[in-house]
């Protein structure tokens, strides 16, 4: 059975299960993909199975709260330091570029195992030692490495992709831009017990083999506090805010730019910006080239984003992609009105134009994204009853996504998996 189908059952059946997470970092790390890990995680135990987290960082916690019942491994052995991360992104793949010299073919076989083999190994170590049930390997730089570190043992092995996978799987900037290791990562997905991806509109993407493996598992989208309330006028300022690594895909730049064209007609009014990463000192850089650094704030990591949803007036998403928009989900449920991309995918399939938030597009603007996302913008902040009507359908447009309904799915994509295996241990 390959579906997820809502059974009424709030627990794992049977005999404790084993399910082995594994992700390539999580260790402090406040990232959309470390947050649903966690949930994932605490989920399935709190059905009743016995869960384990391995990871290839230096030994810690993750930034995310997990039960005290699971164990977080790292894998990584004593004598293999952190490096940093290779250089990426179009200009190191530029031709005559030090990473498209160091990838031509064959060097790029040996470059590619001397990066990955320790892993490899070290997850098989451990794999064999834990004989776990099931294995959900998160991310790209996790599952075609537990897919190769799994062949032989018999353990069925899950990818848990959570991005758009023409992204994932295509783009060379992306995670290693070795060419083998693109290649592997199509590749490897043949043997994958399921695949789970986030929204239905990206179970095209794969071959028609591996279709019926294809599980769509959305994030589960966790609000505590009280709800915002996207009308009351702040005694300071109204706040828009944002939530998201500082990284290429989130476009801060095209926000700084938007903000700069509009922010003088609305003294009362600022963006506040959550999350760290590479590109902090560049849109500080920006800002301050801007002139906004007063009304547009880079604020960091923060554990107390539902408060700054809540005191919130609009939530402001505008990343060029998204594999599903966790923390724009999390504002609509909140009861704040959203601002994203129509050209998005992730943002476009949970904002609705005109009934939870506006779907800035920028065809409207002869192409200029910073134009369209300004419109999209004051056309909220000078609407009150706008802001009201929005706000309040986000609550009711996320409730499939409430916590309990996807821990019911991943209790289901473990049965049925332990299922399929006892069905071939019956059957030789």
């Amino acid at each position: 059975m390959n579906g997820l189908d809502d059974r009424n059952a709030t627990g794992l059946t049977g005999a404790t299960p084993r399910v082995a997470f594994v992700i390539k970092t999580i260790v402090g790390r406040a990232g959309g993909a470390e947050k649903v890990l966690c949930n994932a995680a605490n989920a399935l135990a709190d059905a009743g199975a016995r869960v384990t987290v391995y990871h290839g960082d230096e030994p810690g916690r993750p930034f995310f709260a997990l039960r005290s019942s699971i164990d977080v491994i790292s894998v990584r052995p004593k004598d293999r330091p952190i490096r940093a991360a290779a250089p990426s992104g179009a200009a190191a793949l530029a031709p005559g570029g030090r990473l498209a010299a160091r990838h031509r073919f064959p060097r790029s076989l040996l470059t590619w195992w001397r990066e990955h083999a320790w892993w490899i190994a070290a997850l098989r170590r451990f794999l064999r030692a834990a004989r776990p049930d099931v294995v959900i390997a998160f991310q790209p730089s996790a599952t075609t490495d537990t897919l190769i570190a799994a062949a032989g043992t018999g353990i069925p092995v899950v990818p848990s992709l959570h991005n758009v996978p023409e992204q994932d799987f295509e783009r060379p900037e992306r995670w290693d831009p070795n060419p083998l290791d693109r290649w592997l990562r199509k590749r490897m997905l043949r043997r994958a017990a399921r695949i789970t991806v986030l929204l239905d509109e990206f179970r095209a993407w794969f071959p028609r083999a591996l279709q019926d493996r294809i599980v769509v598992l959305p994030n589960a989208v966790h609000v505590q506090g009280p709800p915002a309330e996207p009308t009351r006028e702040d005694p300071e300022r109204n706040r828009i805010i944002v939530v998201g690594r500082l990284a290429p895909a989130k476009d801060h730049a095209c926000l700084v730019e938007a903000w700069s064209r509009i922010h003088t007609a609305h003294p009362r009014w600022q963006v506040e910006i959550y999350g760290g990463g590479p590109l902090r000192k560049a849109l500080q850089a920006r800002i301050a080239e801007r002139g906004v650094g007063s009304s547009l704030l880079l604020c960091g990591e923060s554990d107390a984003v539902m408060a700054h949803y809540a005191r919130a007036k609009i939530f402001c998403i505008p990343s060029l992609f998204e594999g599903f928009g966790l923390v724009t989900a999390e504002a609509l449920a909140k009861g704040l009105p959203a601002v994203g991309f129509a050209d998005c995918p992730g943002t476009n399939s949970l904002i609705r134009h005109e009934h939870n938030g506006l779907l800035a597009d920028p065809s409207d603007h002869s192409g200029d994204r910073a134009a369209a996302l300004a419109a999209a913008l004051e056309r909220l902040m000078v609407d009150a009853e706008l802001r009201a009507r929005l706000g309040a359908a986000g609550p009711a447009s996320m409730l499939d996504y409430r916590p309990e309904a996807v821990a019911k799915r991943w209790v289901t994509l473990i049965e049925d998996i332990l299922s399929d295996r006892h069905e071939v241990s019956s059957n030789p």
